[in-house]
This record gives C-alpha cells, structure tokens and sequence, in this order.
C-alpha cells in the first residue's frame, strides 16, 4: 500500500524539481545617461511577486532619489509590473513630481531580452537599458 503512494509522490517531487527557475529573482541594477543626468536603478525581484526599487539621479538640476514597492508578473519574458502609488517617496518631496511618476508608473510591460544569467534589457522609449545582477 506504501508502495502505491510513494511513485506519485516522487512524480511530484520530479516535476516541481524541474519547474523553471525565475531568473528575475534578486537585486538588479542599471544606470542610464539622460543628458548631462545620469540615473541609478536598483530594483529587488522577490518570489512572493513584489519587488522593491529605488532610483538615484545625479546631475540634473536637483539631484533626487525615490524609492517604491509594487508587484510584477513574468510570463516567458514579458514582464508587467504594477506600482502601489502609497509606497513612492521622493527626496526631496515634490508632489508634481511625485505624481507624474506614479502616473508613469502605474502598470507597464516590458519584453525582456536576456543577456545570459545575470544581464537582460528592456527597451525604454528610444533606448535600451541594461540590468545587471548585483
């Protein structure tokens, strides 16, 4: 009677040992020239589906930082993610700003292109910006 569990389950065990692995998962960085600004993205992919993230740019008329949580979803390599405009925090504050980002923010989807294990890209407007695994 043992017998007739155990095959089931070591069937189980097989297939959800063999289920792709999420190579989103961890920190990821990029930095992207903007004119004389250049801006840091840092963005953590975490497997309960949220990701955190903050961005620094340096050079522009006011050097600002902003940081935000939401979730995403990976579906082969089209990636959505979906901002909670309560998490976005700049510094230093400026609510026009502010709500321009979580405007732009909200819900997007991108085709990623991976670059092996611990780059992938994404096209952003006319550019290309390029994450690399920290």
């Amino acid at each position: 009677m043992r017998k007739s569990y155990l095959l089931p389950s070591l069937a189980l065990i097989a297939i959800v040992g063999c289920a792709p692995k999420n190579k989103l998962l961890g920190t990821w960085e990029s930095t992207v020239a903007a004119g004389p600004a250049s801006v840091t993205t840092t963005t953590t992919y975490k497997d309960d589906g949220s990701f955190n993230a903050s961005v620094e740019i340096k050079g522009g008329p006011v050097p600002t930082k902003a940081s935000y949580t939401g979730t995403y979803k990976l579906d082969k390599d089209d990636l959505t993610t979906t901002v909670d405009p309560k998490t976005v925090v700049l510094d230093p504050p400026d609510d026009n700003f502010k709500n321009m980002v979580v405007g732009s923010l909200k819900s997007q989807t991108a085709k990623l292109s991976w670059n092996g294990e611990s780059q992938f890209s994404i096209p952003a407007g006319p550019m290309t910006v390029v994450f690399n695994k920290k």
